[in-house]
């Protein structure tokens, strides 16, 4: 044994000698865990997947502020184009929003042939100047007086029997549509509808009436006078006292269909009043294919005026107004065009 003291330090020996490469001294020797695998790698991992979570978070999170600033600066966009939008729109002087023309006299459809049977059977039962104003065009007589005739109506005519719309009835004076209204016992008459400026079809009341400005009797009195009459009226050749001479006046029949008296209408020959006539009768004969001027019955409104030194039947004829029994806008001797007639 020897006599030195095991515990005191042994002078270990230099660890490389003058010229050797330098040495790493000495390693401690890792310990393992179980399966083999090094501890201090498995620490080392560990510190490395957290370092990856912490940067892998700041990327997502920097996504999002980029998404953030980006849908901010959309929104703000967005809010001032709409308020540019809307202060154009505020700006902004729209057209004037303009109605569809209204229907109108020329322009307004016809009603059907019910429809029209409708309003005269309104008509017919009307009994309050409101409804009979509603339904009637502008008449020369006094409400309480076509009040009043409405009412004996059936005391006159007798009970309603029949309503016919007739097709074949046309005027150059207005547009004009018909309905023909038959009494039991025979009687009739013609209930004449006309649209109105605003377009409302309306019942011409005098020409239902059959109205004459005055009375047959006092026109037939062989007065001096002026009438305003609703006449039939046909070509004729009664030429006698003050209308004998055929080659200054053209000589007309005319009857009323209320009065089995026949008289007879006169006018300058080439008159504007002669020139209407001697048209509407042409054109009327024509439409019925037939040659006769003298078997066709007119029905026209006329002024008229009787000279006290002629026949009681006998009547100049002023003015043609109408080629019905209803006036239009414009008498009809001044809407003939007089070169179009033959």
């Amino acid at each position: 044994m020897s006599s030195q003291d095991p515990f005191r330090s042994r002078q270990s020996k230099p660890s490389r000698e003058m010229g050797d490469a330098p040495g790493i001294g000495r390693v401690s020797k890792f310990r393992t865990g179980s399966g083999g695998r090094a501890s201090k790698v498995t620490a080392v991992d560990s510190i490395d997947r957290k370092l990856s979570m912490v940067s892998g978070l700041g990327v997502f999170l920097l996504l999002c502020g980029l998404i953030v600033v980006v849908l901010a600066a959309w929104v703000f966009i967005s809010s001032r184009k709409n308020e540019e939008a809307a202060k154009k729109i505020e700006n902004l002087q729209l057209p004037a929003v303009v109605a569809k023309d209204a229907p109108t006299r020329d322009t307004v459809a016809i009603p059907s042939a019910i429809e029209l049977q409708a309003i005269v059977d309104k008509f017919l039962n009307a009994r309050s100047e409101e409804v009979v104003t509603s339904l009637i065009r502008k008449s020369d007589q006094p409400m309480p007086v076509i009040l009043e005739k409405l009412a004996g109506l059936e005391a006159k005519d007798g009970k309603l029997q029949s309503l016919k719309t007739l097709d074949n009835v046309s005027s150059q004076a207005l547009r004009q549509q018909s309905v023909l209204v038959t009494f039991k016992g025979g009687r009739n008459r013609l209930a004449i509808l006309s649209p109105d400026e605003a377009g409302q079809w309306r019942v011409d009341f005098d020409g239902f009436d059959r109205y004459l400005s005055k009375p047959l009797d006092e026109i037939l009195s062989g007065k001096d006078l002026d009438a305003r009459v609703r006449f039939y009226v046909s070509a004729d050749s009664y030429y006698n006292g003050r209308f004998k001479d055929d080659s200054q006046w053209a000589c007309y029949g005319m009857a009323s269909p209320d009065s089995d008296q026949l008289m007879f209408g006169y006018v300058a020959v080439d008159s504007p009043q002669h020139k209407a006539l001697r048209s509407l009768i042409a054109s009327k004969a024509e439409a019925r294919n037939t040659k006769t001027t003298r078997s066709r019955l007119l029905r026209m409104m006329l002024d008229i005026r009787h000279h006290a030194d002629g026949e009681a039947r006998q009547f100049e004829i002023l003015r043609v107004l109408s080629d019905e029994w209803a006036l239009g806008p414009t008498p009809l001797d001044e809407l003939l065009d007089a070169p179009a007639v033959r």
